[in-house]
């Protein structure tokens, strides 16, 4: 209800009746409440987040009404809350041609051109903006951010300027001006702006975070370092925008930088750590970072305290999940598992995580039992079913039950044919067998087509192909697998040194079969 009071009313009051009334036509005197009450109701579904339902009607009232401003404006922010930018433009850009003096009609469409990416057009808005609403400085730090985007330093100083004159020094402004230099690599001008506007306030947490980039740039370390412990100790600064940096910094940095700043970023994760000991976000990223560095016990103890924080948080769980899979706790990340998905009955990912642990275990009973499980749980759910398939026709190689095997392979292809895990595994299996090695190289062809650069679905045909007498044309295959990761991989190399080897080129065979039992043994 808030913009009602600035929008015209131009209805087409007879034209309206007959199209939204589906009863008796009124009198002329009752016309005009009956199409307010429309109106109305539309603004208030909108407001009330019923954005379907308000467009329905908002669209009934713009084909009698198209050039009512007011109409155009709530039809404009209904297609831009359901995520339909087009129609959102058109209508928003009619409510602005129609009333260009109105604020919000210039503010809400220049929102959405910055959304959906049309940078240049917001820009147009903005400046327009500028000139109708000179007392207004919201549109100008749009400006500036506009500017930043497209790398226009030059105009985001004059905007910056402007803003100075209009509303006086502020670290703000500063910091943006710091900001703007810092874009166009200035570092030194950057520094003198965020320097400026920590004269100002010796607190401002965006100036020092400004200063600490800076520096860092500059290699100053220790200063940086100084300057991003005061922003990581500042009551100011919310856990996420904390937690935004620190990643972005444990995320690049390389082991030399790690060794020789161990101490400092330990300290900022302590800073943090101490600070917000019970958020989420925070022990969500020192856990990683703790992990990342070779420190499991420490990234548990930040886990763990989030998950016990937190039981009713997915993402926590899926966190503490991951990590006991990457440790190699096998036997408590399926307990874990099955917590989780008690707590989460409609999160199969659990179960899945689940079966990868038995099958790390080698408990591939314990596996079977969970895919079995899977199956009679999700029997709607071809996804589910078709995962489901896949692992229990390892699980059943593995027990040495080929027929139940290649059964439930034959039961994922029907759900989707074209599943080349499942077409590469089928195929290999089969094909150790010595029989059905026609079929098992039509699967195995159709699994390298899908996945052309797959190393291990380049050895299955390559050894197929050998096995039917196709020496020469099993190499080209090998060579293939060999740049794309088949070095790594001990069956892959055994089996290229054998064509090789079928193929009287034994040197090379040599090399390879050295390459395999190197490998082999640090296994």
């Amino acid at each position: 209800m808030l913009f009602l009071q600035v929008m015209k009313r131009r209805f087409l009051i007879a034209i309206i009746v007959c199209a939204l009334c589906s009863g008796p036509l009124l009198s002329a005197q009752n016309l005009q409440p009956r199409v307010e009450y429309n109106f109305i109701e539309a603004v208030s579904m909108y407001n009330n987040g019923d954005f379907e339902g308000a467009r329905k009607l908002l669209n009934a009232l713009i084909r009698i009404s198209p050039q009512d401003d007011a109409i155009n404006y709530y039809l404009g922010l209904c297609n831009f809350a359901l995520r339909d930018a087009g129609e959102a433009e058109r209508y928003l850009s009619n409510a602005r041609q129609l009333d260009p003096d109105n604020y919000w009609y210039n503010d809400r469409l220049a929102a959405l051109y910055a959304a959906s990416g049309q940078v240049e057009k917001a820009v147009e808005v903005y400046e327009d903006m500028v000139k109708r609403f000179p007392k207004n400085a919201d549109p100008y730090y749009a400006l500036v951010n506009m500017y930043a985007s497209l790398d226009r330093t030059d105009k985001m100083t004059e905007v910056l300027e402007r803003i100075t004159e209009m509303s006086g020094e502020s670290p703000q402004i500063y910091t943006m001006q710091g900001d703007a230099n810092m874009s166009a690599y200035e570092d030194s001008i950057a520094m003198a702006y965020y320097d400026k506007a920590l004269e100002l306030d010796p607190d401002y947490a965006p100036a020092m975070l400004g200063k600490a980039e800076a520096l860092r740039l500059k290699r100053r370390y220790d200063e940086y370092f100084q300057y991003l412990s005061k922003y990581m100790a500042s009551d100011y600064v919310m856990p996420q925008g904390k937690t935004d940096y620190l990643q972005t910094l444990f995320h690049n940095i390389d082991g030399r930088f790690f060794q020789n700043f161990q101490p400092q970023l330990d300290s900022l994760a302590n800073t943090v750590g101490t600070m917000h000991p019970q958020d989420s976000t925070v022990l969500l990223c020192l856990g990683s970072y703790y992990y990342s560095t070779g420190r499991p016990e420490e990234a548990k103890e930040y886990l763990t305290r989030n998950v016990d924080l937190y039981p009713d948080s997915y993402s926590a769980r899926v966190m503490y999940v991951q990590f006991l899979s990457y440790t190699g706790e096998l036997e408590t990340m399926a307990e874990e598992c099955e917590k989780a998905f008690e707590q989460f009955p409609f999160e199969p990912a659990f179960l899945e995580y689940k079966i990868m642990a038995y099958y790390n275990m080698q408990d591939y009973q314990g596996a079977i039992r969970e895919g079995e499980r899977m199956l009679s749980l999700y029997p709607n759910d071809p996804e589910r079913q078709l995962s489901a398939y896949s692992t229990l026709g390892d699980m059943y190689y593995r027990v040495g039950d080929l027929k139940r095997c290649f059964d439930v392979y034959d039961k994922a292809l029907k759900i989707d044919p074209d599943y080349a895990l499942v077409l590469n595994n089928y195929a290999y299996f089969m094909c150790l067998t010595g029989k059905n090695l026609s079929k098992a190289y039509k699967m195995s062809k159709k699994a390298v087509e899908l996945e052309p650069d797959n190393s291990s679905y380049l050895d299955t045909i390559g050894w197929i192909l050998h096995l039917r007498g196709k020496d020469a044309e099993a190499k080209t295959y090998f060579k293939k697998a060999m740049i794309y990761g088949g070095k790594d991989s001990q069956e892959c190399l055994s089996h290229y040194a054998q064509v090789l080897e079928k193929l009287g080129e034994t040197e090379l065979s040599k090399y390879y079969y050295d390459l395999a039992r190197k490998l082999e043994e640090t296994e």
